[in-house]
Order: C-alpha cells, then structure tokens, then sequence
C-alpha cells in the first residue's frame, strides 16, 4: 500500500456551481474525490450516448483510491455574467428572457406565434455573479494506491475546464487500529461498515455530501506531513473504496 499526498494550484478561476445565493453562484472551497478521478485521467470523461455520469461503472475496477480535496489558501475573485440577447426583441417569460434568435427558432419549431407557445421551465441562469476560487490557490488531497503513482502535472477541473498543476510527495505511514481523529474531508460513501463514527462536521456537496473533522474507530493510518508551514501528524482511514457503504 502507498499513500501520497497531493497539492492541487489553480492557475485560472475555478468555479463549481456548489451553491445558490438568488443570482450569485458561489464555489465551495472543496472538491468531491468522484471529480478528481476523472479530472487526473484514472476514469474515462465520456459519456457515450448518455449525459449522466456512472460512477459505479467507471470506477469498479480502479485500484486507486483519491480522497476529496479541501482548499487551505485561497481566496475568491466575483465575476458577472449576461447571456441575454442583444437584439431588438426581448420579452420576459416564465424564468427566461426571449431574444430574437431564440424566438425565431420556437416559432419555425412550433409553427406558431410565440405568444401562442408554452415555454419549457428553463433552469440555466442568464444574468448572475460567479463567485469562483482564484488563481494561485492551493488545495491538498491524498491517493491511496497498491502500485507506484503517475499522475498528470497539469489538469482540467471544473465548468470552466480550469487550469490546474498538481505536485506528488509520496508519504511514509504506520497502520494502526483504535480511535483517531482525521481532519481532512471524507466521502462517507466510500468509508468501510466497520468503521464507528463519533463526531463529524457536514460539508453540502454534490454529488455526494462530504464529512470532515472526524472523530471515529477502526483502522487508519498514521503519517506526518507537511499541509501548512510545519510538518504535523495525522490520521486518515484506509479502508475506504468507492461505494464500499453502498456495494450495489
């Protein structure tokens, strides 16, 4: 067993649609493990004749477990956006704002006036303010793996596709097995049944909720690392494989 542990730094705005504030879209400063194994290439990204993602089958077979990803420094930068039309026809309808083009084509599909036509529910945003991590911010997340591990130095994560570099330090460890306290973000998904949960705190994420500061029982790893200004040690769990909870 090998565990590693891996900062990931923004080099563009990284923006995740975590949560909803009216018309500001605000990126949580974590990110979900199941987007960091597609992001570092261990899964494949497509989704052939599909638009919805399949966790279970894109991961049965990795022997590569990566932990979600919490941000220590960063900061946000706010950016505005507009996608209404600019042309000489707007019309407000049930959550959305008609411009020319879009009209033309609603009437050449129906074949009717647009004042005749039902408007789907249209849940895509058109004005708002997104609140996305900036450059230069640095996250740390581990990887815990059977064989040596080669990563990608840079990735693609996020909506925009953002830019990021991604640096390895491979970790020394002691396994033990007792009551240990991980501060680091857990998907509770992947944890193991015998694992007792004391205490934890909530982090609302999509698609699986995360749970951090944890205080529980059984199996983990001891190690030291580096994650602020001074080597520390911690614990982290190492019975964990995605979607042990839930075994299908």
């Amino acid at each position: 067993m090998r565990l590693y542990l891996c900062s990931l730094i923004t080099e563009e705005p990284l923006f995740f649609a975590s949560k909803e504030i009216s018309n500001l879209y605000v990126t949580a400063p974590y990110v979900g493990n199941y987007a960091l194994v597609y992001a570092l290439r261990l899964a494949p990204e497509e989704y052939p004749g599909s638009s919805e993602p399949h966790y279970r089958q894109d991961f049965w077979t990795l022997d590569t477990y990566v932990f979600p990803a919490k941000f220590t420094e960063y900061r946000y930068t706010v950016e505005s956006f507009n996608a209404t039309g600019e042309g000489f026809y707007l019309a407000m309808r049930e959550n959305i704002v008609i411009d020319g083009m879009m009209r033309q084509r609603l009437e050449q599909k129906h074949h009717q006036s647009i004042e005749n036509i039902r408007i789907p529910v249209f849940n895509s945003p058109q004005i708002g303010r997104l609140k996305m991590i900036a450059p230069e911010s640095r996250a740390f997340f581990f990887v815990l793996t059977e064989r040596p591990l080669f990563l990608p130095k840079f990735v693609r994560l996020g909506k925009f596709l953002t830019k990021c570099r991604i640096d390895v330090t491979e970790l020394q460890f002691q396994e033990r097995t007792g009551s240990f306290f991980c501060p680091f973000p857990l998907n509770p998904v992947d944890l193991d049944k015998s694992y007792t949960i004391l205490s934890y705190s909530m982090v609302s994420l999509k698609p699986v909720s995360l749970i951090e500061a944890v205080q529980a029982e059984g199996p983990y790893l001891s190690f030291c690392a580096c994650i602020g200004s001074t080597p520390e040690n911690f614990c982290l769990p190492h019975r964990v494989g995605y979607f042990m909870f839930y075994p299908s």
